[in-house]
């Protein structure tokens, strides 16, 4: 699949194509192998665990599939995207000041954002609108990525 730079983040659902709860073999088939694949393997007496993290550096896209059950299916739960293209509620995102995008967010979702600091890296910030499933990287004062995380 060719890069398609019209990819729309929707809160709560995906990016574009990549929608929460895709197998991690359906995006392959739609955009080829990644750059670079990280797992992540945890059986505890409770609970099964198994995550990857894929990297499509073409796409500007981590994408974190999470195996919930023993099935072996893994699914998609997480992007983080630094596209430049990405839009969000039909503008781009990329290139409007933080004060600008979180305008936006909060008068779409009615959620105010949290703020978290960095002590260790001063101009950087993450704004978490947990409700939404929404997390933003600033940093001094530019979108430097999104994370939308599935809420189902």
């Amino acid at each position: 699949m060719e890069k398609n730079n019209n990819y729309e983040i929707v809160p709560g659902k995906g990016y574009g194509n990549f929608i929460f709860g895709t197998g991690y073999e359906q995006i392959v088939e739609m955009i080829g192998e990644p750059d670079e694949v990280i797992r992540n393997e945890e059986n505890g007496e409770d609970e099964f665990v198994d995550s990857l993290t894929a990297f499509f550096d073409d796409f500007g896209l981590a994408m974190f599939f999470e195996q919930l059950d023993e099935k072996g299916l893994m699914s998609l739960q997480s992007i983080e995207i630094d596209e430049p293209s990405a839009t969000m509620y039909g503008k781009p995102i990329f290139g409007m000041t933080q004060k600008e995008l979180v305008k936006l967010i909060e008068k779409q979702t009615g959620e105010k954002g949290i703020i978290e600091k960095d002590e260790e890296i001063e101009d950087f910030e993450i704004i978490d609108f947990e409700n939404s499933g929404i997390s933003l990287q600033i940093e001094n004062d530019e979108l430097v990525s999104v994370t939308l995380y599935n809420m189902e």
